[in-house]
């Protein structure tokens, strides 16, 4: 009996400290020439044969990349009709479809692999509002607010823009504007059996969801490295400042404080969390990785991306980018302004397990 429960629990041990490998597989920037250079970067996508999307909000299209970054094709141009851009933001690909969000024109569109427009539906993103395509599906961390001054946070609609689901509520006063900013903005992601992962920005607390809009597990906690976000001087002047200059630099030496979950990839029986922080002696954010099992057991607290690492000084929420293939690659596009003119640096990691 003693061997027994010996040997049970070497083996939970093994399995509890098995330990994942982030390697590279490339790394490279995006090409870019005076007609065509990236004018600014809102999303990015990688398709199944690890062609790179990015989203151009300045130039209102869509740059199409080789796997090693050679510019193959532009699509779009200014405008409100087929294959017309107002102020396109995020991007998101599955099984052969396309789903660009339009902030100027308060639309989703939806291509099919040529993009060929399929259809469009009205939804008023805002700007930091996440979403993947999953089937006939788009599921968003948007706003919605209904009667009686319920509101929510989390949406499953279909591709006429009906509102199938809404994920969690929000308890928040209207007046409270620090709950309101920090929670802004989530992450998520799918498995492969279609359950829905989301993540809060200021903190590491995971929701799990049925296929169908269902919570059905809380899990995760902040590492020992993680820094969680408070109210100070710089926030209430965020806020409340009186020049758009002291508010803008009043938000970067807040958001540069503290960490942030910065986004969530599930593969094929695990998910990781990346978490950011800047690290102020050398003058730049690093980039972590936490990985638990789709049960919601932490496998590993924490595994450094070296490779990976922005000076940007950007809205949180856009200077950094990651995709994945839901079986064994993460894909990261950063913006680096070091020398006040951006570039644009894509990793390709493969996940290994040792």
């Amino acid at each position: 009996m003693k061997r027994l429960i010996l040997v049970f629990f070497i083996l939970s041990f093994c399995y509890a400290s098995q330990r994942f490998q982030f390697e590279v597989i490339s790394q490279f920037y995006l090409e870019q020439d005076e007609k065509n250079f990236i004018g600014y970067l809102s999303g990015m996508a990688v398709d199944e044969e690890e062609n790179i999307f990015i989203v151009d909000n300045k130039n209102h299209n869509i740059k199409i990349y080789n796997k090693k970054g050679k510019l193959v094709r532009v699509f779009g141009k200014k405008g409100g009709g087929p294959g017309e851009f107002v102020s396109p933001g995020r991007i998101d690909y599955d099984s052969g479809k396309y789903i660009v969000q339009d902030y100027g024109l308060a639309r989703y569109i939806i291509f099919d692999k040529a993009f060929n427009e399929i259809s469009r539906f009205y939804r008023l993103p805002g700007p930091c509002e996440t979403f993947i395509v999953n089937g006939e599906r788009v599921i968003s961390n948007g706003y919605f607010e209904e009667g009686q001054g319920k509101e929510f946070k989390g949406l499953i609609m279909n591709f006429s823009g009906k509102i199938l689901k809404k994920l969690l509520q929000l308890n928040a006063p209207k007046e409270d504007a620090w709950d309101r900013i920090t929670n802004m903005l989530a992450f998520l992601d799918v498995s492969n059996k279609g359950e829905i992962f989301l993540v809060m920005a200021r903190e590491v607390k995971i929701f799990k969801f049925s296929k169908e809009g269902e919570l059905l597990l809380t899990f995760g906690k902040n590492p020992t490295y993680f820094s969680p976000c408070k109210k100070n001087r710089d926030f209430e002047t965020m806020i409340f400042g009186t020049t758009s200059k002291e508010m803008i630099d009043a938000e970067r030496r807040w958001r540069k404080a503290f960490s942030w979950v910065s986004g969530i990839f599930v593969l094929d029986d695990f998910l990781g969390i990346v978490i950011r922080n800047f690290n102020q002696k050398i003058g730049m954010w690093q980039s972590f990785v936490q990985i638990y099992d789709l049960k919601g057991e932490l496998q590993q607290e924490r595994i450094h991306l070296i490779e990976l690492g922005t000076s940007s000084s950007g809205p949180l929420c856009y200077d950094f980018f990651y995709d994945s293939n839901h079986k064994d690659r993460v894909y990261f596009l950063e913006i680096l302004d070091e020398d006040r003119e951006p570039k644009y640096r894509f990793t390709m990691y493969r996940v290994l397990r040792k």
